[in-house]
């Protein structure tokens, strides 16, 4: 489940729904269904991501609240978002 969203299981199929708030401030609700596995590391998951309106497909990365207590993983989460921030900067 996302914090933005909420998590549905119908027929084995995981639908998450996302808020995204434009920079007009209108809202609008992304819907995304959630793939295979793609990969797994010591604290997170990494699983395909569909978006359901465009057929846009993305990969995204999931991590335990309980990896984030400890110090190396929280410092690998952070840089790891830094990262995705420069490069969607880069991209605008």
């Amino acid at each position: 489940m996302n914090e933005e969203g909420k998590t549905n299981m119908e027929d084995d199929e995981i639908i998450i729904d996302e808020k995204v708030i434009g920079e007009d401030g209108e809202v609008r609700i992304k819907t995304h269904c959630k793939g295979n596995i793609l990969g797994k590391g010591g604290f997170a998951k990494c699983f395909e991501l569909i978006d359901m309106e465009t057929n846009t497909l993305y990969a995204c990365k999931t991590v335990s609240k309980e990896s984030l207590t400890k110090g190396k993983a929280k410092e690998k989460v952070f840089f790891i978002l830094n990262r995705v921030v420069d490069i969607r900067d880069r991209d605008s």
